[in-house]
């Protein structure tokens, strides 16, 4: 969109399209521009965000998880820790038919120049899975440009694994899915997705990528990111191959730095705050 900013939004008019139930507290949007708009696509980058206005909630931060070939429809996934949230208010107002206004799309984005060529390795955690799915998205239609990929996904229970109706075709694109589940209740079904049960640090001690001539997307909550990262750099790899998503920031208090700056980081960008 020309001449939209962060600071000076333009906003057009958007219609809930479809409204998916993706976890017990995880509902994934999608939405397509009213007609006679001069704006009729939505063009972006994967690990970008949008603005939402919603009528009676003001504005809300929200990454942008469609893929990113496909620019008529654009989807956001909504999750909700606490009822009387903001994020619970969203989910309870939009429904099928439900008219917004959004303005976008904003923020740095996962898909670098100096990724194609490289090994990828992805390494989501929970909710951080919204910022990786454009971008499995991205390799899959660009496969060619892109060497081995290899992704670790860590969830807290079966329940929560976000978008597994995707996985089969990224499989299908050479792109490794491993999964892994901290929680496996008795009731558990597992009859769509397969994992193994235990924590992050089982995934990466089982990984097959090394610090050559690889490069690193993460994505979670920050106690894993933090993990993570030190985790790699007892495999010795550096600080220019890694990226990292502070999505999770984007609308917490005084946090607008990430909005203006990321969400996505390199980690050489951000290591002196989180690290």
């Amino acid at each position: 969109m020309i001449f939209n900013t962060l600071e000076k939004p333009l906003f057009y008019d958007v219609e809930v399209l479809t409204k998916r139930k993706e976890t017990d507290n995880s509902y994934t949007y999608g939405f397509t521009f009213i007609k006679n708009q001069i704006v009729t696509k939505l063009e972006f980058v994967p690990g970008q965000f949008n603005l939402l206005d919603i009528p009676g909630l003001g504005l809300y931060k929200s990454t942008i998880v469609s893929n990113p070939k496909k620019t008529d429809i654009f989807q956001h996934t909504i999750h909700y820790a606490v009822k009387n949230s903001i994020e619970y208010k969203i989910i309870e107002k939009l429904m099928e038919g439900t008219v917004i206004k959004v303005a976008g799309p904003f923020g740095n984005g996962w898909a670098k120049s100096n990724l194609h060529g490289k090994n990828l390795l992805v390494i989501a955690g929970g909710l951080g899975f919204r910022s990786a799915r454009p971008m499995l998205d991205y390799i899959e239609h660009r496969r060619v440009l892109f060497n081995e990929v290899e992704v670790l996904y860590t969830v807290k229970t079966p329940k929560d694994f976000l978008y597994s109706y995707d996985y089969e075709r990224w499989k299908n694109a050479k792109i490794d899915m491993k999964l892994i589940v901290e929680n496996i209740p008795f009731s558990a079904n597992t009859s769509n997705v397969q994992y193994k049960k235990g924590l992050i640090v089982s995934l990466l001690r089982d990984m097959k990528s090394s610090n050559e001539d690889t490069m690193v997307l993460i994505s979670g909550s920050e106690m894993m990111i933090k993990f993570t990262i030190n985790f790699l750099f007892r495999k010795q790899f550096s600080e220019k191959q890694i990226y990292v998503s502070l999505d999770y920031l984007l609308n917490k208090p005084d946090s607008n730095w990430v909005a203006l700056n990321g969400p996505i980081f390199t980690l050489e960008q951000i290591k002196s705050w989180l690290i």
